[in-house]
């Protein structure tokens, strides 16, 4: 299983199943807080803020979308049904959750 790969654009989890929690993502300033394409599948996007700073209260915005979902991404859920699976997408250049293409995948936040 491949980890998360983490570069000057964006985090971006190839072929990674597992979950992404409690991470303070923000400022990538040449595209999206978190990119899951094609390889991307059954991943969990929870707890997070995303686009804000650690309380959620600043700006600190993505230059684009906070989570971008593209290229055949399947089975991903973005927050969950309990509110400490809930992200705080804020203040992103773009969208909050984009999805441009990919199937079966639940944005709950």
């Amino acid at each position: 299983m491949s980890q998360p790969q983490v570069d000057v654009h964006a985090l971006r989890p190839d072929q990674l199943l597992g979950t992404i929690r409690g991470l303070v993502i923000n400022r990538f300033t040449a595209n999206d807080g978190i990119n899951l394409n094609s390889g991307a599948s059954n991943c969990v996007i929870e707890g997070n803020f995303i686009g804000t700073s650690s309380d959620g209260a600043s700006a600190l915005a993505n230059l684009s979308h906070g989570v971008l979902i593209t290229s055949g991404a399947r089975w991903n859920m973005i927050g969950g049904s309990l509110l400490s699976a809930a992200n705080v997408i804020a203040f992103n250049g773009g969208h909050g959750v984009y999805v441009a293409s990919g199937e079966f995948n639940s944005i709950l936040t």
